[in-house]
């Protein structure tokens, strides 16, 4: 019973960590149109970047906790990575943007 909570407990981290990561899109959009200052838009992204990677370690130890089968876990876990690179690359653009 344990094991099928960590599963849930990681499906809704995996949740909350889209949200936090569509809340950094709403903040570039701003910062495009002008409705929030770079200065802003980028602190954000940086507050929403460490709650992604905050997220992203829940996860991993939910999953760890869990009796999910080994290819699962390693398929949340790659695309864990890759929405993490891909949130770096983001703050890439940002900087250069800067």
């Amino acid at each position: 019973m344990a094991s099928c909570a960590a599963a849930h407990k990681a499906r809704f981290y995996d949740y909350a960590r889209a949200s936090a990561e569509e809340c950094a899109a709403i903040l570039d959009a701003a910062s495009i149109r002008g409705l929030a200052s770079l200065e802003r838009g980028l602190a954000g992204r940086a507050l929403l970047h460490r709650a992604v990677r905050l997220l992203s370690g829940l996860i991993r130890s939910a999953l760890r906790r869990s009796a999910a089968p080994r290819r699962a876990t390693a398929l949340l876990a790659g695309v864990a990575e890759a929405r993490e690179r891909q949130v770096e690359a983001l703050r890439a653009e940002a900087d250069e943007a800067r």
